[in-house]
């Protein structure tokens, strides 16, 4: 008999060796080993962290939406374990937990109740972000199955997934304890006698958020913002720059990165269109709250001649495109003046009468006048600030008598019936008995008949003082 039972015993060793290999591969890398009933759940929050930063590109922006179980103690935890292990991988960003919070209040989505795929994408647009994370605990028999995955924004596909099982030890039962009254899952094994005080989220000091926000330029379709922020020039700092058609900041949309600038510049705009722009500051993948908003409104693109302008003048020339930064002209809502040229027996070289060479003269002659210390039209035209436009200039001789057969003679622009300086400076004989050089004479005109002349007046033209218009480019 005892012989018999020292047979047997081996074989039984032999059945039970091979029934804990008969395991396949993949099964052990997706349900990896633990204790008896599961691993820890601080184990599998680390191993789901390590997945998401394995298959997720280095970079990307994700936001840690919700976790489905039976507790919100449990969902809270587990979401801010995760986000604390990528936080401290530092190869992802991560979305500020407020943002998230805000954008889970309006949509009214709770941070431990399931969420459709329709409403993950949602989120992750309005915050800007390429992946959404999103988990839920299952109980089965006495253990917890654990999932996480990583949800693409854009086309919805599952980019990362981890599953496990999860032991119902002390710290899981503490979370679970207290769940919500609506829970469809009862925690079945008895609680201990001394259940596992639950630790503190991790405390993330976020980074500074920038200041400051100013237009440097605003075009039809196009604006540039510049803004400061007190972490400029730290290693590994970067900004983050929305934008939106609706001052609700959850709903800004990414327009991009910057890492070595505190500018950005917008483009494909619409015109005649009210934005709204907020920036962030990125320092160890960690985003900043947004900054104060900016809000523009894009030029018309669509003016008639005739029409009020952007700056409250009359749109007079309109060339048909939108080129070098400009498409249509504006006359400055009322004369100044009047004054003279300015810088009389100087010459001014290279001064264009054509179409669009006004703003050209007016810069070549300003610092001309500077040296002088005389207040000019081009100067006094280029100090104007009129609605917060500061960019008037002395319009060319061709400009002038735009404003003069487009408005003037069709009564518009309230002009009077005097000489108008121009920028284009005079050249060779106005008059047959004149002599004298373009050091002293500039084109002028009439708003009486429409006459041009080069003012000569006996070697002293530009001293003589007349009516002013400014022009503008946009």
């Amino acid at each position: 008999m005892k012989k018999c039972l020292f047979c047997v015993i081996p074989l039984i060793l032999m059945l039970i060796g091979c029934t804990g290999s008969a395991r396949p591969a993949e099964q052990i890398a997706e349900y990896p080993s633990a204790a008896p009933g599961g691993m820890t759940l601080d184990q599998a929050i680390k191993e789901a962290a390590g997945r998401i930063d394995e298959r997720i590109t280095t970079g990307s922006k994700i936001v840690l939406l919700n976790f489905s179980s039976p507790s919100d103690r449990f969902s809270s935890y587990t979401l801010d374990e995760l986000e604390a292990n990528l936080l401290d991988s530092g190869i992802l960003i991560i979305v500020d937990r407020r943002e998230v919070e805000r954008i889970r209040s309006e949509l009214n989505i709770q941070s431990s109740g399931e969420v459709g795929d329709d409403s993950i994408q949602n989120v992750g647009a309005r915050l800007g972000a390429q992946s959404v994370v999103s988990g839920s605990l299952m109980e089965i028999g006495g253990t917890y199955r654990m999932v996480v995955r990583v949800l693409n924004v854009q086309n919805a596909t599952v980019e990362a997934q981890y599953r496990t099982d999860i032991a119902a030890d002390s710290r899981v039962l503490a979370l679970l304890e207290g769940g919500r009254s609506t829970a469809a899952v009862t925690v079945q094994p008895a609680r201990p006698a001394a259940a596992a005080q639950t630790p503190a989220a991790p405390v993330r000091t976020l980074p500074p958020t920038p200041q400051n926000l100013r237009a440097a330029s605003i075009r039809e379709n196009s604006v540039e913002i510049t803004w400061s922020s007190s972490n400029w020039g730290s290693t590994g700092v970067g900004f983050q720059v929305y934008y939106s058609t609706s001052a609700d900041a959850a709903s800004a949309t990414l327009a991009g990165s910057v890492s070595n600038r505190q500018s950005y510049s917008f483009s494909n705009l619409r015109n005649n269109t009210l934005y709204y722009f907020w920036v962030t500051s990125v320092e160890r993948n960690t985003e900043s709250a947004k900054s104060e908003v900016l809000s523009i409104t894009t030029p018309r693109y669509d003016y008639v001649i005739g029409d009020t302008g952007p700056a409250g003048g009359l749109i007079f020339y309109d060339k048909g495109v939108y080129t070098n930064g400009w498409r249509f002209m504006e006359a400055a809502p009322n004369d100044i003046g009047p004054a003279p040229w300015g810088a009389n027996g100087t010459e001014v070289s290279g001064t264009s009468t054509a179409i669009g060479g006004g703003r050209g003269n007016t810069q070549s002659i300003v610092p001309v006048l500077t040296r002088a210390r005389e207040d000019g039209a081009a100067l006094l035209c280029s100090s104007l600030n009129i609605s917060g436009f500061t960019d008037w200039f002395l319009p060319s001789k061709d400009e002038l008598n735009l404003m003069y057969t487009n408005l003037a003679v069709r009564g518009l622009g309230r002009f009077s019936n005097s000489c108008y300086w121009t920028s284009s400076e005079g050249s060779g004989r106005a008059f047959s008995l004149s002599t004298s050089s373009s050091e002293s004479n500039a084109w002028m005109q009439y708003f009486n008949n429409g006459s041009q002349y080069q003012d000569r007046h006996n070697g002293s033209g530009k001293n003589n003082a007349y009516q002013i218009r400014a022009a503008r480019q946009f």
